[in-house]
């Protein structure tokens, strides 16, 4: 129960409080103004203080977001669990008990909370789970290209090539043997931002054996630590405590460098060894950590479907990247009277969350069937208003005649199957026209499957694991034949 200091605290500090927008929360979601469709907006705000349905009196409610919100001193801490996750009771679960959100976690990012105990060991835990968002936040930076800024070099030798430095040079080259002092201005990728971070992964590979995994936790984070190693000849152990300073008084500014701002920050918490605050602060100072579960979600559902693409020869899958623009497709184009050609504006794109090349063989010819399928992070039993417009238009602009909802579910008996399966046609026909006289066209299906990924009569994290592990193969099994089904029928009537 809130004592009445800290429901006053909340009201002020975290109802409509925009999550992009504080300093010291980190947060892990859809970046934003690339995707307007998504549910969760990076801009909308944490937390809502209204009227709720079923409920006597305005409540605290939240969106899509997951995390841990606390203060300096742990005297308030904050959890926020997967809507899909809940006590034998129904009620919510502290986020290193939710099973459901740590398995997607550990499939998409590698780690999971359950091995932290908030509880007993708050600054501890906060230590170990900022140190865990190190390799996430590392490629993202990197992926962005190796960070650069102009910095002053310092010379002393006898082919000079910049500013004249009179004072050193007299204090160092006297009597002269034939050196001059000088220094240049380089723009260089070895600098404070990139010293800083090269501090942070020596500092981890100096810890315990748990720290210094994360350096080695797949190929790419492996990558990006070699690729810093290579930037920064200028390292040096003892001058960790300047390049902190310098870091804390000279952010990254740069919009194109946001992604080098978020593990700057990170960067400055692993070495000050405080928990997720290196600056002074009063008692209620909020840190946070923050995750969207509809990214998590549709992230999850990638890293399963390219695993299972990948198994099948006559499976192709694409992941349009909103965030970097690629595979955007355009939904209208501009025809020009006086032009043969036909010119593509990129005024309107669609960015469906995978598309899927489904190729079989008629009469010793191979043929392509184009498969939409979108994430939803819902759990309502049917599919809404603008989710049924939006899975329409997918199938119109990729002239597709199957489109998937993908979503989670949570079932309350153990003995629940692995999925759910409810498939719609799409209707067709006008009043205006006589069905006798409706062109005939290939039927169209929407499916929507939902996995099952509750743990009800589940006892330990390891056997739901095993579970979600064989729920999974059944959900894409599943989804495979509702492909094939649909590709069939298509070249049947071809």
């Amino acid at each position: 129960m809130l004592s009445s200091e800290q429901h006053g605290f909340i009201q002020k500090e975290l109802v409509g409080t925009v999550v992009r927008n504080h300093p010291n929360w980190f947060y892990f979601g859809y970046e934003s103004g690339n995707d307007d469709e998504k549910e969760f907006d990076a801009k909308q705000p944490l937390l809502n203080y209204g009227p709720w349905p079923q409920a006597d009196g305005p409540v605290l409610s939240t969106q899509n977001v997951a995390g841990i919100i606390r203060n300096d001193d742990g005297s308030f801490q904050m959890s926020i669990s997967s809507r899909f996750s809940g006590s034998k009771d129904d009620s919510p679960v502290h986020l290193g008990q939710d099973r459901f959100f740590n398995y997607m976690m550990e499939r998409v990012m590698h780690f999971n909370l359950l091995s932290l105990d908030f509880s007993a060991d708050p600054k501890s835990s906060w230590s170990q789970l900022i140190r865990m968002l190190f390799p996430s936040l590392l490629q993202k930076a990197v992926q962005k290209g190796m960070y650069r800024q102009y910095v002053r070099r310092y010379h002393n030798d006898p082919h000079p090539r910049g500013r004249i430095d009179v004072a050193r040079h007299i204090r160092t080259n006297t009597p002269f043997m034939g050196s001059v002092s000088y220094s240049t201005r380089e723009f260089d990728a070895d600098n404070p931002v990139t010293e800083l971070i090269r501090h942070t992964i020596e500092f981890l590979d100096d810890q315990d054996a748990r720290a210094r995994s994360l350096l080695q936790r797949d190929d790419q984070t492996r990558k990006c630590v070699e690729q810093i190693r290579q930037a920064t000849l200028h390292y040096e152990e003892n001058e960790r405590r300047k390049v902190i300073s310098t870091n804390i008084r000279r952010p990254v500014l740069h919009p194109f460098y946001q992604d080098y701002r978020e593990l700057q920050r990170l960067c400055l918490d692993i070495l000050a060894e405080r928990g997720v605050e290196y600056a002074a602060t009063d008692r209620y100072q909020l840190n946070g950590v923050l995750f969207d579960c509809s990214w998590l979600w549709e992230s999850y559902l990638n890293v399963i479907l390219e695993e299972y693409a990948l198994q099948q020869e006559n499976i192709t899958m694409q992941h349009p990247d909103n965030k970097g623009r690629k595979h955007a497709y355009p939904v209208f184009k501009e025809v020009q009277e006086d032009e043969e050609e036909e010119e593509w504006k990129n005024l309107y794109t669609l960015f469906p969350d995978f598309l899927f090349d489904y190729r079989t063989m008629a009469e010793d010819e191979e043929q392509d069937h184009i498969i939409v399928a979108d994430a939803k992070y819902k759990p309502a039993d049917g599919i809404g208003r603008d989710d049924r417009f939006q899975l329409l238009a997918y199938m119109l602009r990729f002239e597709s005649n199957l489109a998937l909802d993908l979503s989670p579910q949570r079932r309350e008996n153990a003995d629940a199957p692995a999925y759910e399966l409810k498939q719609y046609a799409v209707a067709r026909g006008c009043d205006l026209i006589p069905k006798e006289r409706t062109p005939q066209k290939l039927n169209q299906h929407v499916a929507r499957i939902r996995l099952n990924v509750s743990d009800v009569g589940i006892d330990s994290y390891e056997e739901y694991c095993e579970v979600m592990k064989k729920r999974e193969c059944e959900f894409l099994t599943r989804i495979a034949g509702i492909m094939g089904s649909s590709a069939g029928n298509e070249t049947t009537r071809r």
